[in-house]
């Protein structure tokens, strides 16, 4: 076949055609990469409020184990109260029911407040 201008014409417009939607689909590959940083970009700032928001939990857990021990510690000293308390019936219910309701009041409020910070981030 002769090689003529309008051979040279067509075989010019269907490589220019073909360019261009090369460069239509980079143009789109690049928009995807760009909305791909800036989702990877935001995932990473909730990824460090998560770490940020584990480590307040973490102090919290702490607290909890604290106030935990306190109350540990509160209901051995009315158990030694009620051994230290008269011998007769009453006194002895009486001390033992005091060191009961404060533990178990004092672990109930421990595990509110963990519920709470855990929740609320109080």
């Amino acid at each position: 076949m002769p090689v003529t201008n309008e051979n040279l014409y067509d075989k010019l417009e269907k490589i220019h055609s073909r360019i261009n939607k090369v460069f239509g689909v980079a143009n789109e590959n690049t928009k995807n990469i760009a909305i791909l940083v800036e989702q990877t970009k935001n995932q990473n700032g909730r990824i460090k409020k998560c770490e940020s928001e584990m480590e307040g939990m973490e102090g919290s857990m702490r607290d909890a184990e604290a106030a935990i021990t306190d109350v540990a510690r509160i209901q051995s000293d009315c158990l030694k109260g009620k051994e230290n308390a008269s011998r007769r019936g009453w006194d002895r219910q009486m001390a033992l029911f005091g060191g009961t309701v404060s533990a178990t009041t004092g672990i109930i409020v421990g595990i509110v407040i963990l519920i709470a910070r855990l929740v609320w981030g109080v």
